[in-house]
């Protein structure tokens, strides 16, 4: 019911681009539809597919029938949840996406343990039969919370998780590994997941505001022989707010040029999920994902960015601010060009709330390219610019 769309697959973290020709061989004439996934070349199928599927960690469902539709079943302070949901870590670097499983969260005092089991990619149809044959994330985040009469109390949360992505048929492709490089069922994965996170923690009422997350990826690929890669990534956020005062720091594994997977190079399978917001241009999401996400297009290179924002005017009502953004590849832009540069981009928004429903903004962005944008983007030196309106009724 929720799944069986095709269409363009921006990443939840990180594009294979041009779009992915999907998981299987290419045999009819024209060449146009690909035979595993019965989409159009250039496009895939969403619904059970988390992490992987030729974009490395997820792919959109901006066209999905079905966002979410789950029961929650409450025991006590026990609380069990099957179905299609939203599944955050963190502030959203790794995983801030819908997936299909089964979950519970228990409260230890002051601590909250949440378990979980995410059906990213199921075969059936595929000639996949049998949930042996699945791709499956296993999940476990403790959180710390504030207790009640605590000035930090409902903000400040510290968060550890663990997770365990298990591909035994090799259903996933991982920044297009797999996806015409080495066939579906060719090969096995296996990734492992280890994250930090901290919330809005204050050392005193008043003070300086911080936000911290860091995210490390490990596994390996195997059963194509001397071609099997380690997969690795990496990525992190450090943001602090004192008053007015913003500065960000933001940082995402790239594929490095010189290491080719499909001959036993190292395989980068990280950045930053296109439903993490950072500017106006540069990581926007406000299209193109099935949380309104964007892949920034910087062709699996990753991203390192600085970003400072002052606030103008912040009420009940109202509020505008400007912020200036420093961005680069974290990799060479190519294996001839050893540029890094993606530009600075000045950015200005503001909104207006007429009422509890109904609210209105506008905003500006202008990126001064730099030579790896100029790169990635066919030698194109234009700098560019982005305006927008937007009216958001809720209900």
């Amino acid at each position: 019911f929720v799944n069986g769309f095709c269409a363009p697959s921006p990443a939840t973290v990180q594009s294979k681009l041009p779009l992915d020709q999907g998981l299987g061989t290419v045999t009819t004439t024209p060449d146009t539809v690909d035979d595993a996934s019965g989409c159009t070349v250039g496009t895939i199928s969403t619904g059970n597919a988390r992490f992987g599927t030729g974009t490395s960690f997820g792919h959109s469902l901006n066209i999905i029938g079905v966002r979410e539709a789950y029961l929650i079943g409450n025991i006590t302070d026990l609380k069990l949840v099957g179905g299609r949901k939203h599944y955050r870590l963190g502030h959203g670097l790794v995983l801030a996406d819908t997936a299909t499983g089964v979950a519970g969260r228990k409260a230890f005092g002051d601590y909250t343990v949440t378990v979980a089991d995410l059906n990213l990619f199921d075969p059936a149809g595929l000639g996949g039969f049998g949930t042996h044959n699945d791709a499956n994330f296993y999940l476990v985040k403790v959180t710390d919370t504030p207790p009640a009469g605590s000035p930090h109390y409902a903000a400040e949360k510290y968060q550890v998780y663990l997770g365990w992505l298990a591909d035994p048929k090799g259903n996933l492709a991982y920044n297009g590994y797999g996806d015409g490089v080495v066939p579906v069922g060719a090969y096995k994965s296996e990734m492992g997941l280890l994250g930090l996170s901290l919330h809005k923690y204050s050392y005193r009422v008043g003070g300086p505001v911080i936000d911290a997350e860091l995210n490390y990826i490990s596994g390996n690929i195997d059963g194509v022989g001397a071609a099997d890669p380690d997969i690795s990534g990496i990525s992190m956020l450090v943001a602090t707010t004192f008053g007015p005062w913003g500065l960000t720091f933001v940082y995402g594994t790239g594929q490095d040029p010189a290491e080719t997977p499909a001959t036993g190079g190292k395989l980068n399978v990280n950045a930053l999920s296109a439903n993490y917001t950072l500017g106006n241009i540069l990581l926007n999401t406000d299209k193109d994902s099935d949380r309104e996400g964007g892949s920034l297009d910087v062709k699996r290179l990753g991203i390192s960015a600085v970003k400072g924002a002052y606030t103008l005017v912040k009420n009940e009502k109202n509020s505008a601010d400007v912020a200036l953004i420093f961005a680069q590849t974290a990799e060479d832009a190519s294996a001839t060009v050893s540029s890094n540069t993606l530009g600075v981009e000045i950015d200005a928004n503001a909104t207006c709330k007429i009422d509890k429903n109904l609210e209105f903004s506008a905003g500006i962005g202008y990126l001064i390219a730099g030579t790896a944008w100029e790169t990635l983007h066919g030698g194109n030196d234009d700098n560019p610019l982005k305006l927008h309106l937007a009216a958001t009724f809720t209900f």
